[in-house]
């Protein structure tokens, strides 16, 4: 075993052999295993108590861990995605507000995105769903700030599992296997999706100015 979580202790250990990719996956699983734990989710959890953990609980990690935080999106760049330099992106808000992703791979699947609009949303009383038949996620078109982030990575991560072929209940290592290999493959294949997303997860004013454009 290269890493393991000693919770009496509050610490997470990692074999210093690992380097590079191997590091980064390994923290990575690490990471979701913790949220999970913390969340009370077990092998009898079902895919949506999974799916809002790993959402909720990536966004807590952001905002309580801004060292960490920079440190991973610079492995990430480094190592995933070369040249894209993510870290800067945690260091300091764009100028310009980047682009919503509106559509992004995962393995073999395209994803797209589009805007809901707020009465079909609030008539079937849901922030964002997504479509397994034609692989749309759909967000409400108000949707902001930090809740905005937290929905965006639910209803994709929905897509994650999709796309993994997972069924409703897992057991929780699967999970964790599964949301890690989607989350790296997520980075490396849409560089300018990840990068909108840290933008939005990291800084409090784009947080508060950013919002669903209805033509998106």
């Amino acid at each position: 075993m290269n890493s393991e979580v000693d919770f009496n202790a509050g610490v997470m250990r990692i074999a210093s052999h690992l380097q590079g990719r191997n590091l980064v996956i390994a923290f990575i699983k690490r990471l979701i295993g913790v949220i999970h734990y913390s969340h009370g989710l077990d092998d009898a959890s079902v895919e949506e108590h999974y799916t809002h953990s790993f959402a909720t609980g990536l966004m807590e990690f952001v905002r309580r861990n801004p060292q960490a935080w920079h440190w991973l999106n610079a492995m990430l760049s480094q190592h995933f995605s070369k040249g894209q330099r993510f870290e800067r992106i945690c260091q300091q808000a764009p100028t310009s507000p980047l682009s919503l992703p509106v559509r992004m791979t995962i393995w073999h699947r395209v994803i797209r995105l589009s805007v809901l609009p707020a009465k079909a949303a609030d008539r079937a009383g849901v922030w964002g769903y997504y479509l397994y038949a034609d692989q749309w996620v759909h967000l409400h078109e108000q949707l902001r700030g930090e809740h905005f982030a937290v929905i965006f990575w639910h209803e994709l991560t929905h897509a994650f599992h999709h796309a993994a072929g997972m069924q409703d209940r897992e057991t929780r290592r699967r999970f964790v296997n599964a949301q890690a290999s989607a989350w790296l493959e997520f980075v490396s294949k849409n560089p300018g999706a990840w990068k909108w997303f840290v933008s939005l997860a990291t800084h409090e004013k784009v947080l508060e100015a950013v919002q669903l454009e209805a033509s998106a």
